[in-house]
């Protein structure tokens, strides 16, 4: 007979004792409460993502889905399709309901393109280990090992030594993926490959046109336009969009980006030709994507030539490419015909920076940090004191624990003097020949005690101290970036109904599962949470901007008085235009010439009173900290308040200070804030005219760009090329910004209703 379960729990002393039935009972069914209720919310939380909306299946994209989850041997619930969305576009509905806990998909952990994966890979490897710093010559001794020996492993001693990565693992990930795209998915990647955004309207135009031949025309503007219905595109023809917007925060991140990849172009890939020099007559920087384009086009040139370009294969040139090579009907060509270190060579010859910009978007909008761990063959290590190994291009400069040659120490003066000297001339050299986007891994992964310590070459095993063969190891972060292939299927929505994902044990391997966080109904679209993006982020990283977002209501009823729904509940059926995450930064300055600035700094600093605030669309409240910043900053004369003006029982800083007593808090808190500003008209006009000018004027810039697109879209001769694509997406931005300005408007009015003008004081 099966015993019946016990219910275990902490005593006093923090020990576990066994409870009695009836008292396990009452905890299940505690639990069991605590549970439903979760589960309810859950329910309540997804409401508006539930919705069911129009759509049409694709039977082809959902045959593809399925094709691609048999060749990872992942799992994809038998219940969902692939579909077209008027709004969103391409995404996954429910062709029947899908119960809470299900898991929606599962991909094995090997299936994952991330860093570990890219050291595993027969071809990409040598390449891999060469950016985390691992030495060429190793590599070359490693290659001929392998020619004499091919069933025999590396042995190693028992200290390895610590290698200083060439850059971090994002630029490992992107030149992966770049080669994965060059190859066409015939060496991995294929099933994440086929759904990528194309690289802006530039590529999603050139491919239809390319793919439609010659005598497409004009009309490959016309498909690109259609496929941005369809498909999402990432903001690559940017110089015209981000000046248009004027975004300070977009700019900022796009410059970023633009300069990250200009670096990896001109200073990274040269370094890496050393090692693998372009072949002979090749020509250099053709491009990744346009030889995705090239072998799409030449693929589709046999089939019928009159079938419509959005038919027949997808937007973007390394997703065309591969949906080409996937399919026999579409005579797939061989992007690459030769393999191996040739392969390497031939592929780091073809990369230009357009390559480079489409791969960093695809990392910053389409990959998971995961906290995954190194998988066979790949070993972890656990190291001691050791000195590092500079990477490829600092071979003359020695590591820090290097033994100094020299003449002995002579007088301490002089030597420091050399030192500076020598310091000096070592960050002038760093400076020319140190890739510099390489994060400090050394002061993040290597000194976090979790930090993935992995053996390199690849293959090596442990064995006697007397190997002769060296051996590294090299720190990697214990969260890296990974894409989840057939993952990038999935919507956005705030209230998306898919958990995040989690890493699961499934038959003894590691799978990453995505679940359901509650039921979704038959024809509803299933969503994922991408994440506290702004509008500008939206935009560039997916080429789209919520406009909308639910609104929590409070239960209706008939009448004030009608109490006959006693399980009335909030829910989210309301709706607010914008995107709740946006925001606005106002910065809090004391001018150096005002003649209180000492006092002002001072009393600032005293309370800890903050320098910005934060004006957010989904947020309902303003921070009495930043209005107590603001009439600090911005009084005419704080001397005054704090004394002369604040003497007396009817003083303001003496009613302040008396109301915050009376609440029991201290000087500067929220009653003292509220009711300075409240007995100080002045000071309280000051802050309205600071807020309302700032909030005006992001509503002014917002009209003023959307009046130019009204006499763009009049007048298509003079408008840019990029408005006819993006035209409509940077109008709902704007509408964005807007409703960002009147909502905090809105909360200044409320807040500030109670305080009287000086006006009206007058």
């Amino acid at each position: 007979m099966q015993r019946p379960p016990e219910l275990f729990l902490q005593n006093a002393q923090q020990q576990w004792e066994a409870e009695q039935a009836s008292a396990a009972g009452a905890a299940a069914a505690a639990a069991a409460a605590y549970a439903s209720q979760a589960h309810h919310l859950f329910a309540l939380f997804c409401a508006p993502a539930n919705e069911v909306r129009q759509y049409t299946l694709d039977e082809k994209d959902t045959a593809v889905l399925r094709a691609a989850a048999t060749e990872l041997q992942a799992y994809v619930h038998p219940k969902v399709q692939v579909a077209s969305f008027k709004q969103e576009g391409r995404g996954i509905v429910a062709a029947d309901e899908l119960k809470r806990g299900e898991v929606l998909l599962r991909v094995p952990a090997a299936a994952l393109i991330n860093p570990y994966t890219a050291l595993t890979h027969p071809t990409f490897s040598p390449l891999a280990q060469l950016l985390l710093g691992l030495p060429p010559e190793i590599l070359l001794q490693q290659e001929a090992a392998a020619q004499q020996r091919p069933q025999e492993q590396q042995q190693i001693p028992e200290q390895p030594t610590e290698l200083q990565p060439l850059v971090d693992c994002d630029v490992v990930l992107c030149l992966f993926l770049l080669f994965l795209a060059f190859t066409g998915g015939e060496e991995g990647g294929r099933a994440l490959l086929r759904f990528l955004p194309a690289a802006g309207e530039a590529d999603a135009a050139a491919t239809a046109e390319a793919v439609c031949g010659s005598s497409a025309g004009g009309s490959a503007a016309a498909a690109a336009a259609e496929a941005a219905r369809k498909e999402e595109l990432l903001l690559m023809d940017s110089e015209g969009v981000v000046e248009f917007l004027g975004d300070a925060a977009m700019e900022s991140a796009v410059s970023r980006s633009l300069a990250k990849c200009k670096m990896m172009h001109q200073e990274l890939l040269p370094l890496l030709q050393q090692s693998f020099p372009p072949p002979a007559g090749m020509q250099h920087g053709g491009g990744v994507l346009s030889a995705c384009r090239a072998a799409a086009a030449a693929a589709a040139a046999t089939t019928a030539t009159d079938a419509p370009f959005h038919v027949g294969l997808p937007t973007g040139a390394v997703a065309a490419a591969a949906a080409a090579k996937a399919s026999p009907s579409l005579g797939a060509l061989s992007l690459s015909s030769c393999s191996g270190a040739a392969q390497l060579s031939a592929f780091l010859a073809q990369l230009n920076s357009t390559d480079f910009l489409w791969a960093h978007l695809i990392l910053e909008s389409r990959s998971f940090s995961l906290p995954l761990r190194p998988l066979p063959p790949l070993q972890e290590f656990q190291p001691g004191a050791r000195p590092l190994k500079k990477p490829l291009g600092d071979a003359n400069k020695e590591g820090p624990g290097a033994p100094v040659d020299g003449p002995p120490a002579g007088d301490p003066a002089e030597d420091r003097e050399g030192e500076d000297a020598q310091e000096d001339a070592d960050e002038e050299e760093e400076e020319e020949h140190r890739v510099p986007f390489l994060l400090e891994l050394l002061e993040t992964a290597g000194a976090a005690q979790e930090s993935r310590c992995v053996l390199l070459p690849v293959g090596v095993q442990k064995a006697a101290p007397s190997a002769s063969t060296p051996t590294y190891f090299v720190r990697l972060p214990p969260s890296c970036a990974s894409f989840v292939p057939l993952g990038d299927l999935l919507n956005h929505h705030f209230h998306g109904q898919v958990l995040s994902p989690v890493l699961e044990e499934e038959c003894g391997s590691l799978c990453l599962c995505l679940r359901l966080a509650c039921d979704v109904p038959k024809g509803a679209q299933v969503y994922a949470h991408y994440g506290p993006l702004q509008s500008w982020q939206f935009l560039a990283y997916f080429g789209f901007c919520p406009s909308s977002f639910p609104r929590l209501q409070p239960p209706r009823r008939e009448t004030a008085t009608d109490k006959t729904d006693s399980n009335a509940e909030w829910q989210f059926n309301g709706e607010d235009k914008g995107n709740p995450v946006d925001f606005l930064t106002l910065q809090v300055e004391v001018p150096e010439d005002d003649g209180e600035y000492e006092l002002k700094k001072s009393l600032m600093d005293l309370q800890d009173l903050p320098l910005c605030g934060l004006f957010s669309t989904g947020v309902q409240s303003l921070s009495w900290r930043f209005l107590a910043s603001l009439f600090v900053s911005s009084h005419a004369s704080l001397d005054h308040f704090l004394c002369a003006g604040g003497a007396g029982a009817g003083g303001a800083a003496a009613a302040a200070s008396a109301a915050a007593a009376a609440a029991g808090e201290k000087p500067w808190g929220p009653t003292f804030t509220f009711t300075a500003i409240r007995n100080d008209p002045e000071a309280a006009d000051r802050i309205r005219e600071i807020i309302s000018d700032a909030l005006q004027s992001v509503a002014k810039a917002a009209e003023d760009r959307t009046a130019q697109l009204d006499k763009w879209r009049d007048d298509t001769k003079a408008a840019p090329r990029w408005t006819r694509v993006w035209g409509e997406k940077l109008r709902i931005y704007l509408d964005n910004q807007k409703a960002l300005a009147n909502t905090q408007m809105a909360r200044l009015a409320d807040y500030l209703t109670f305080i009287p003008s000086s006006s009206s004081v007058l």
